[in-house]
């Protein structure tokens, strides 16, 4: 493939990207990729290229994979914010790399607004979210942003637009809970990556980034369940066939 022009010719173009969701196990899954030694992520998680830094164009890019970091492992970063990024910038990894391989980690989305909400009011509003006046929760929990990053269908529709399936992996929450071993054998079979005969020094079964634990009230539900009823519908007819509780459930 010929450079873009901002482009450095010498620097190895990215192979795969985690394109979200936010709070739906993306720090468990860099936190296992990193350690293995075929695939090179670098060390801020988060690059944002696509939604916050795009302007800088592929040179500021491109310095985080340096030849000298990345060696010969295969390059890649993840990005929650992705999943809602429009679709010309989608076109634009495709044309640094149409053969790049995408993962999304889903979550139940009234589970991922809940645990989103919590971390919003721990970090922007200094509160414990259960302890909001529910018409304030119910502000945050509809914002705009909120309900984008809980839309995986729009989200899915749009990458499926530019990339084709077979380059995309759905991984559940779900499944990292419950068997993380056979679920990082299928991520590191989908960036194609030999599966360590040895898992030992990986954080498998590590929570990542726990918020605070107090649950969510059937008041909270009662706000979360219409906004993303359409969405769980809409999941369980593409994905019924995973064992997935909460797509079981009609």
């Amino acid at each position: 493939m010929s450079p873009e022009p901002n482009q450095p010719a010498h620097f190895p173009v990215p192979s795969f990207l985690g394109i979200g969701a936010q709070k739906a196990g993306t720090t468990w899954l860099w936190e296992n990729l990193r350690i293995h030694p075929e695939l090179f992520v670098p060390r801020r998680k988060e690059l944002h290229y696509l939604d916050l830094h795009w302007d800088r164009g592929h040179d500021w890019y491109f310095q985080h994979f340096r030849p000298r970091r990345v060696r010969r492992r295969r390059p890649g970063e993840i990005t929650p914010a992705y999943l809602v990024v429009p679709e010309d910038r989608i076109q634009g990894m495709h044309a640094l790399n149409p053969d790049m391989r995408l993962i999304l980690m889903i979550r139940n989305p009234i589970d991922r607004a809940w645990s989103a909400a919590k971390y919003f009011a721990r970090n922007q509003m200094k509160a414990d979210v259960v302890d909001l006046p529910i018409e304030e929760f119910e502000a945050v929990a509809t914002t705009p942003l909120m309900l984008q990053r809980g839309d995986y269908l729009e989200g899915l529709r749009r990458w499926g637009s530019v990339f084709p399936d077979e380059q995309l992996l759905v991984v559940f929450h779900d499944e990292v809970v419950e068997d993380p071993v056979a679920t990082i054998g299928r991520v590191f079979d989908h960036l194609q990556v030999a599966r360590p005969a040895n898992l030992g020094g990986y954080p498998l079964r590590t929570v990542f980034n726990a918020g605070p634990t107090r649950g969510m009230t059937d008041a909270h539900r009662s706000i979360l369940e219409p906004l993303f009823e359409a969405q769980i519908d809409g999941l369980r007819d593409r994905f019924g066939d995973r064992q997935i509780p909460w797509l079981a459930d009609a």
